[in-house]
Formats: C-alpha cells, structure tokens, sequence
C-alpha cells in the first residue's frame, strides 16, 4: 500500500515539476540560465522512498517522458535521473539530509555535477564546440539556482525527512 501511494504522489509531483519547469522557471532565468529541476525532484523521489528499486524505475521512466516531450537526446535523462537516484539511496543512508543545510549543499553539488555531465554528454553527441567561460557560468548558475529553490523547498518536506531518518536509524540497528 505504501508503494501505491508513493507512486501516486510521485505522479502528482512529476506533473507539478512539469508546470514550475515549463510555466513558471522559463520565464525566470538568471543569466539566461533555468534551474535544473529534474535533479530536485529525483533526489527528494529517491530520499522519500524506502526501498531502491522504485525510485529507480520512476526515474528512468519520468527521465524518458522528459526525453520524449522536450526534444533532449534519448535517454540522457533517463540516465542522469538513475545515476541521481544510485548515488542517492547510497548517500542518504549513511547521512543526514534531514538538517537544510546538508539537503542544500548536497543538491548544490549534485545539481553541479549532473549540469557537468549534461554539457558533456550534449557536446560530444553534437560535436558541437563551446566556450569554457559559458560552460562554467551555466554549471554554476544552475547549482546555484537549485541550491537557493531548496532553500525554499524543504522546509515543506523536512517533517517527514525526519520521521524516515528516524525510522532508518532505528531498522538499521536490527539488521
């Protein structure tokens, strides 16, 4: 029943994402940069779980509707959406996130490298050449952008941050 409801909720957030994403952060970009909220709404999908496996999938499957719908190269954020999730359910269980400040400088440097990873999976497919000076900006912007919104953002959440951390903590003692 648990996992019915974290889909459905899921569903309901990606769809919110979707309409900030197009609607609202298009028309707000700092130095012709949006935030990546992709990156935001997978890391806080895989720390809301309790398992691995559905966060996962959800990644991979919203990453390739994202693919599809935004002309981005197939896959590219199925991919970036799993590898956030891995790194994620493997970070959340051995710190904290509960406290703003380490939510906060973690989407900070994953947001940095994911962008990192985005430049240079859309440069080599494209064969395209860049300006290093543009290329940090729009990396460091971002990062910076997505640390600021979570600065926002988990006050929302951090309620049940901390009930799952504790929750954690006390099953990591029985196994």
């Amino acid at each position: 029943m648990r996992n019915i409801k974290y889909i459905i909720v899921s569903i309901i957030l990606y769809m919110l994402y979707i309409i900030l994403q197009v609607n609202v952060f298009s028309n707000l970009p700092i130095l012709g940069v949006m935030p990546n909220l992709f990156v935001i709404f997978v890391i806080y999908l895989s720390v809301f779980s309790y398992d691995n496996v559905t966060p996962s999938i959800l990644a991979v499957v919203f990453g390739a509707i994202y693919d599809v719908a935004y002309g981005s190269f197939l896959g590219l954020y199925a991919l970036l959406g799993f590898l956030i999730v891995t790194i994620t359910t493997l970070f959340c269980n051995r710190v904290s996130l509960e406290p703003k400040i380490g939510m906060m400088l973690y989407v900070f440097i994953v947001t940095f490298f994911a962008e990192i990873f985005l430049g240079i999976i859309q440069i080599l497919l494209t064969g395209s050449t860049f300006m290093l000076g543009d290329f940090v900006t729009i990396v460091l912007v971002a990062s910076i952008y997505n640390f600021i919104l979570t600065l926002l953002i988990h006050p929302i959440f951090s309620g049940y941050l901390k009930d799952r951390n504790d929750s954690t903590k006390v099953l990591g003692r029985y196994r």
